[in-house]
Parts: structure tokens; sequence; C-alpha cells
């Protein structure tokens, strides 16, 4: 029996944390870089889809690298614009909440509940749920707003994702245990492209909910309910908070059940009608896995890190899988259905409608490469 076999465990989870630890003391740079790679994989079907109808090479580069820059540019400035502006309305806000929690307190007491502890007020304090909420908008504003690292990040990725696909490809033929690579990259590709497309109709529809209702800021909550989607089970809870407490400030109890219902009816049909539908193959990680990833991520990474929580626990997930000492941590980590933990990396059956990103763009090479194998064998007969 191996004797350094019981510390094993222990010398992985204290490597864990230290890899913690200094990823989270290298936050301030590794965040643009996350981001960039994020916006690079969600332009990918684009880059690809103007190759396919024949477009050059360079040009469609360049539109999908614009593309990226509005895109940048519109977030940038939609967070720019509208933080300040919620900033100087927080005391208003405080105000009515104030005096809305007063009278709630006044009614609980003429009905002989005690709601004098200083602890229930303190825990309901309207400036600091405020000052956290608009915290998290300035940190996630103040990652954005570092476009040219983002572009440059997501420009270089999108230049050499054909010469990437050629490297898999290559190495593929060669080891059998980059197929899972190959399977684990396609899956987290497919959930990106989908998540994206479902956040952005998110976004969308959330936008015109708060403007139908009269919601202050309804292009910020918008926006939000773009980034929050991202975050599997929660997120959509959580970017419809906002909209729902600024309409009961301002409008009423009424307004707000509006609201409400309204956010109710487009994550239902988003998340449980489209999103399955497009998707196909459920994210495979367990509710509690997606809750403590988005705690950890966002601890390392802040708000970048807890909105890419999902695919950075999908990728610490491909990577466990390939530990036979560490196959019990994977299955903990998934999700069981049909009686069954879904696995890490989906059967090639699973997305087969969909070719994966990392094949696209190098049929060409591909082709080359079997004529030169024939070639090769033509000599040695």
């Amino acid at each position: 029996m191996d004797p350094n076999r019981s510390i094993r465990p222990l010398v992985a989870i204290a490597s864990i944390a230290i890899i913690a630890f200094g990823l989270r003391q290298a936050s301030g740079i590794l965040n643009p870089i996350l981001l960039g790679a994020f916006v690079a994989v969600a332009t990918t079907p684009l880059l690809f889809f103007l190759e396919r109808k024949r477009v050059p090479r360079p040009i469609a580069l360049i539109l999908s690298i614009f593309v990226d820059l509005f895109a940048l540019l519109s977030i940038a400035a939609l967070f720019a614009g509208n933080i300040p502006a919620i900033t100087r309305r927080v005391p208003y806000y405080v105000e009515r909440v104030t005096l809305q929690l007063d009278g709630v307190f006044d009614l609980l007491q003429e009905r002989g509940l005690d709601t004098s502890a200083t602890e229930l007020r303190n825990l309901l304090n309207p400036e600091l749920l405020f000052g956290i909420g608009t915290g998290f908008l300035r940190g996630l504003g103040a990652t954005l707003s570092n476009i040219f690292v983002i572009l440059l990040v997501a420009s270089f990725i999108l230049a050499e994702a054909r010469d990437l696909a050629t490297k898999v490809r290559t190495v593929t033929r060669q080891s059998e245990d980059v197929d899972r690579l190959t399977a684990g990259l396609r899956d987290i590709n497919r959930y990106l492209e989908i998540k994206t497309l479902t956040s952005a109709l998110t976004g969308v529809a959330a936008t015109v909910v708060c403007v139908i209702f009269g919601v202050d800021f309804p292009f910020l909550w918008g926006g939000l309910a773009f980034f929050l989607n991202f975050i599997p089970n929660i997120g959509s809870i959580l970017a419809a908070i906002p909209p729902i407490l600024l309409a009961l400030i301002d409008e009423g109890l009424a307004a707000g059940l509006f609201v409400a219902g309204g956010f109710l009816a487009l994550n239902f049909i988003i998340g449980n009608i489209l999103e399955p539908k497009w998707m196909g193959r459920t994210l495979g990680l367990s509710d509690f896995v997606v809750l403590l990833s988005l705690v950890v991520w966002g601890w390392i990474f802040g708000p970048i890190g807890a909105l890419l929580s999902a695919p950075l626990t999908m990728l610490v997930r491909l990577a466990i899988s390939w530990s036979p000492e560490l196959r019990w941590l994977d299955v903990l980590m998934g999700r069981v259905e049909d009686g069954e933990v879904v696995a890490a990396v989906s059967t090639p059956s699973d997305g087969s409608d969909s070719e994966a990103e990392i094949s696209a763009g190098s049929n060409d090479e591909s082709g080359e490469g079997d004529q030169t194998a024939h070639e090769d064998h033509e000599k040695d007969a």
C-alpha cells in the first residue's frame, strides 16, 4: 500500500487553496483576460459563419472585432451613464423605503408584535442594501470599462481560432485522451453560445417590462438582466429584484406585483421553454455546486467570477474527471438525472446536431492532411 496515498487528498486541498488565493490576488489582471476570452467564445460562431459564407478571413475577423467593439462600448456607456444617476437617487430611495418600513413596523406593533429590536432594523437597513447593490454595479462597470485589454484578448483569440482547431485536431490523432478535451470544450462553447442568446433575449424583455411599467433606469436593469442570466438558477431571480423594489418604492404595491409578474413570465418562457429546447443537455452540475461555485468564484474574481462561475466550474470538473483519485469529487459535483449522474463530458450523440466550434474552419486542413497521408501510404507500398 502506498504510504503517501492517505495524504494526497490533503495535499490536493492545500494546493487548491493556494491557487485560489493566488488567483484572488491577481484578479485585477485576470478579470479582463477572462472577459476577453468569454467575448471571443461568444463571437466565434459569427466568425465561422462569415467564413462559411466565403467572406475572406481578414474581413470576417475585422467584422467580428467591430461587433465586439460596438457591444463593449454600448455596455460601458450604459453603465457609465446610469450608475452616477442611480447613485444620486439612492438618498431618495433610502428615504422612501425608511418611511415605508416605519409604517410596516408601526402596523405590526399595533398588532402586538415587538419590532423595536435594533437587530431587526439593522437587518432591514435600506442604506446598507442599496450600498451593496450600487457597489456590485460599480465593480462590474469598472471591469467593463477596461475595453482595450478585453478587446485585445478577444481579437488575438479570434485571430488564432482556426489555428487552434488545427492544433487540437493534430493532437487528437495522437492521443485518445484529448477527445475528452474536445468534447468538454464543445459543451462549454455550446453552453456559452446559447446562454449568450438567451441572456440577450432576457435583457431585451426585461427592458420592455421596465419601460411599460415606468421603472427608473430600464436600460440599466435590462443590461443587468443580460449579465446575471449567466448565473444558473438564481441569476434571473437576482436580476428581477432591483426593478421590482423600485416599482414598489415609486409606484406602490400594484406596480410591484405587475413588474414581478412580467419578470416571472419572461423567465418562465426563456428559462424553462426556450433554453432547454436549444441547449438540449443540462449544465451537468448539481444545484448546490452551482451556488457554491457562485460564492467561490465571486470571492476570487469579484462580479466577473460570479457571472462566469458556471463555465469555470465546468472546466474544473472536466479536469477533475481525468483523475481516478478525484473521481468521487466529479460524481459529487454532478447532477442526478434519471437515476444517473450526468457525466462531465457529453457523449458523441449529445449536441451532435451542432458541430463543435473546435472543428469549424479546419475542414480544408483536415482534407490536406488526409491527402498527404494517402501519398505517404503509396510511397511505402
